[in-house]
């Protein structure tokens, strides 16, 4: 039986820089948000109100295209937003 090798993936350098933006809109300090938390659970995000205002941010920082609308029901945590960020700037 083979073990299961449990390779962890590097921590993006986005992540603080989204970690910022965050903290920006939410009050929170940038250190207390972890990738794994979720973003209505953990932040209490308002999906409606913040959550734009962070995608808006996030656009301009990155230079990215990424519209909240459709982004509401596909991203959970702040490490899927980042990883969301990592693929567009990848991307171009």
């Amino acid at each position: 039986m083979q073990k299961a090798i449990n390779v962890k993936r590097p921590l993006s350098p986005n992540l603080s820089e989204v970690q910022n933006i965050i903290a920006e809109i939410t009050g929170y300090e940038p250190t207390d948000i972890q990738p794994t938390f979720s973003l209505t659970e953990d932040l209490q995000l308002n999906m409606e109100v913040d959550f734009p205002l962070i995608v808006k941010r996030v656009n301009t920082h990155f230079g990215t295209h990424l519209k909240p609308k459709e982004l509401v029901d596909e991203l959970d945590t702040v490490g899927e937003l980042v990883e969301l960020i990592d693929e567009e700037t990848e991307l171009g």
